[in-house]
């Protein structure tokens, strides 16, 4: 530390080349006369060394600073003024032994911008001297302030709840597509049109809390047509019949004596009050409630009840809806919605298709960006109930659902409108699997395991 201070009174040793000399500060330490380095004259300075130094040097002022557990910069003191004399140390221990670091320069140390100015009390950056002042003098960033102080209570409620919760009707839809071939143009392109796609089949399958109701395809040119007709007809319907279930529920009698005995809101779990009643609340889309079955959910305070409403949409959701959206946009013409609307990244990227304001298509791309095949070879290593659904569709069909969770293997250049409904007695072979835009065909592996399902 005493060559540390050396180095800043005297103007000749903030040469580089002469500041590394030892012998250079051995004769300073001699002929100099305005510190006493006694206590911070030894190989590791304590803590208590300094601040006793500094109370012997009226005009010496030191900050140190360190690197907290989480690598995070970490205050071990800090002084309210500067004095003539005044030095920014890192201390960093090694072995036990307290090496001190001179600071020179903030920005450089702290990686912020050179124009900008580090307030040494909380490290935050400003754009000029100014603010920087400002700040200070208003005290922001004194040494209590850095501490961050969490709220005492343990439950915290969002404002808009019913976000905290799924919707209870879920569509999943999907397309694939031939690729027709193209004639080559004779114009010289950086690209060349190698096929076009068209889509020769779509499919959805409808999720009602939690269990799997229906599953639907449609096949031909104009599947894009029925496909999107059959989806506002299943959102005309739910959405009817969400709005018509508000006031249209059942209770047993164990629902009753729940609902009597209730004190507290089962959703914020707050004592019910006469400006926030006790309000019965039931589903509005269970699935055995045309059946006579209870639909009772518990007792709430009216405040929450009217948080839980369910929005009357019907949800689509599509992975890479971005390239299932060209052919969507192509027949909207050709189908019977009314009213288009969107959320758009570009004139070519969605992140949200709204028809008619009753059914929302979404990208769960924009969720998870990364391909089906990564995600669910991800979740192979979960336990089996996470394909759930697929199981209860492929049970009677397939005795291992393991084996067909993951991704096939498809002719697309092999098919065509000729022979996509000709019957097959067996896959076609290797070749017929050939991809121009990968220039190779699929695996032995990958041939065999389509051999296998089919």
């Amino acid at each position: 530390m005493a060559y540390i201070y050396l180095s800043t009174i005297n103007p000749s040793l903030k040469i580089k080349r002469i500041a590394e000399r030892i012998k250079t500060y051995q004769h300073f330490l001699k002929h100099q006369n305005v510190f006493d380095f006694t206590l911070v004259k030894k190989p590791n300075v304590l803590f208590k060394d300094i601040i006793e130094f500094e109370k012997q040097h009226s005009n010496v002022s030191v900050n140190l600073y360190t690197k907290g557990k989480e690598k995070h910069m970490q205050i071990l003191k800090v002084c309210k003024t500067e004095k003539r004399y005044h030095l920014n140390l890192f201390v960093s221990k090694l072995n036990g032994i307290n090496n001190l670091i001179i600071i020179k320069d903030f920005n450089s140390f702290f990686r912020i911008k050179i124009n900008y100015k580090t307030c040494k009390f909380c490290f935050q950056a400003f754009s000029n001297d100014k603010v920087l002042s400002k700040h200070l003098q208003n005290g922001d960033c004194r040494i209590p302030h850095l501490k961050t102080y969490f709220p005492k209570q343990t439950h915290f409620l969002m404002d808009a709840t019913r976000k905290m919760y799924a919707h209870p009707i879920l569509i999943f839809a999907d397309c694939e597509t031939l690729m027709t071939p193209v004639e080559s143009s004779s114009r010289k392109r950086k690209t060349s049109l190698i096929s076009r796609h068209e889509p020769f089949a779509c499919a959805y399958a409808l999720i009602i809390n939690n269990k799997l109701i229906e599953v639907k395809y449609f096949h031909g040119k104009s599947c894009i047509i029925h496909f999107l007709n059959r989806l506002l007809e299943l959102a005309d319907y739910y959405v009817h019949r969400i709005n018509m279930n508000r006031t249209r529920y059942i209770l047993s009698q164990r629902d009753i004596k729940h609902y009597k005995r209730a004190t507290r809101c089962g959703h914020c779990y707050g004592e019910f009050t006469e400006d926030d009643p006790k309000v019965l609340h039931h589903s509005h889309t269970s699935i055995d409630l045309w059946a006579g079955n209870t639909s009772y959910l518990g007792a709430i305070h009216r405040s929450c009840n009217l948080n839980l409403q369910l929005d009357p949409v019907l949800y689509v959701y599509y992975h890479n809806l971005n390239y299932d959206v060209q052919f969507i946009l192509q027949n909207l013409g050709s189908t019977n919605i009314q009213k288009v609307s969107c959320i758009a990244k570009s004139s070519e990227k969605f992140m949200q298709l709204i028809f008619d304001e009753k059914e929302t298509m979404l990208d769960t791309f924009n969720y998870f960006p990364t391909s089906l095949e990564s995600l669910v070879e991800g979740l192979k290593k979960e336990p089996k109930f996470i394909f759930q659904l697929t199981a209860t569709f492929f049970k009677r069909k397939i005795p291992n659902v393991y084996d067909i969770i993951g991704k096939g293997s498809f002719p697309y250049e092999h098919v065509s409108w000729d022979n996509l409904y000709s019957p097959l007695k067996e896959i076609p072979l290797i070749d017929a699997y050939y991809s121009s835009f990968k220039q190779k065909a699929i695996s032995e592996t990958e041939h065999n395991h389509a051999q296998k399902l089919f």
